[in-house]
């Protein structure tokens, strides 16, 4: 009990431990009082993590045991603020228990740029909670999260688009926030999960769309962030449909991070046309750049290298790409 709004729940397979995110009221927020501002707690969010029944404050108590004031609503009067350590909920509604268990901070609370949490960056808040990740001896090495990210409770931020892990130590402690996959142009996250092979989904919500992101571990050393995906895609135009590249397309893992019209985490195979489309070099210089991997023209997520593709095949893939320009500019003479 004493909770808010808890967003994106989760129960820990192994210890039944239950976690959530808390999306905290707005700021300084007592309506129907005459409160000072002053003597308010702002509107945090937090993550929690409950190993039993428990106490977790609202609208009592707040994040690292800030307490509301009391207000008397009949006499229209603020009394002294709540006790974390015994707290009492003495409203004339109230139809449960009077004498509440002591109050039980979160894990992780934040509003704006929180001092104790630089991890998390600044600006608006809401929490997603997701599940904690647990190694199987089902998930391929090749899959799965690195090492550094075994035991951390996946969380994510639906206002500022990153997804971190937060690392517990054996006393259920919080240890250290690592980033695992940063803000995308693909809208907001707001569900996670953790497939069957140790992968990491995450489900965005943007305008008019909606995108499956498949993290995995794409074999790079222990100790790096993991980057490659796999998402919603749409497809090629009719008149590419039958090219070569656009069937080498298929096999390989283009539309993990492009789409042909769709904004995606790399970017539109249409966009890459219109911008080459004066450069007599662009077929050989993009050929080599699909080979060699690459990044920095588009963002900051970098382009894998693809050592196994032959020349000829990623120059096949590049003339199908370019050929989205020549469609563009017969659209328009029409």
């Amino acid at each position: 009990m004493g909770l808010r709004n808890p967003f994106r729940i989760s129960v820990d397979k192994k210890t039944g431990w239950l976690l959530w995110g808390e999306n905290g009221p707005p700021n300084v927020w007592a309506p129907g009082t005459t409160i000072s501002k002053k003597e308010l707690p702002m509107g945090y969010d937090e993550f929690n993590l409950a190993k039993g029944p428990g106490f977790y404050g609202y609208p009592l108590i707040i994040t690292d045991q800030q307490a509301f004031t009391n207000y008397d609503f009949e006499k229209k009067k603020a009394l002294p603020k709540f006790d974390p350590e015994a707290p009492v909920n003495d409203h004339s509604g109230n139809t449960g228990i009077r004498e509440l268990p002591p109050s039980q901070p979160p894990l992780v609370w934040y509003q704006n740029l929180q001092k104790e949490f630089p991890e998390l960056g600044s600006g608006g808040e809401s929490a997603i909670a997701g599940p904690i990740y647990r190694k199987k001896s089902s998930f391929p090495e090749a899959l799965r999260l690195p090492t550094q990210y075994e035991d951390c409770w996946i969380i994510g931020e639906y206002s500022r688009g990153w997804i971190k892990a937060i690392q517990l130590s054996d006393d259920v402690e919080l240890e250290g926030i690592l980033p695992l996959l940063p803000k995308l142009k693909l809208g907001k996250p707001t569900n996670l999960k953790i497939g069957p092979k140790g992968r990491v989904h995450v489900l965005y919500y943007s305008k008019g769309a909606g995108f499956l992101v498949r993290l995995e571990n794409p074999g790079q050393v222990a100790g790096t962030t993991p980057y490659r995906y796999l998402l919603s895609n749409d497809k090629p135009p009719k008149q590419l449909a039958k090219l070569p590249g656009v069937k080498l397309m298929s096999k390989s893992d283009c539309y993990n991070c492009h789409n042909w019209k769709q904004l995606a985490i790399g970017p539109k195979f249409a966009d890459i046309a219109e911008r080459y489309q004066r450069d007599k070099d662009a077929e050989a210089k993009l050929t080599m750049k699909v080979m060699a991997g690459g990044g920095g023209v588009w963002g900051e997520i970098p382009m894998p290298p693809h050592p196994l593709m032959s020349e000829k095949e990623a120059r096949e893939m590049v003339k199908a790409i370019l050929a989205m320009k020549e469609l563009s500019g017969k659209r328009k003479k029409k």
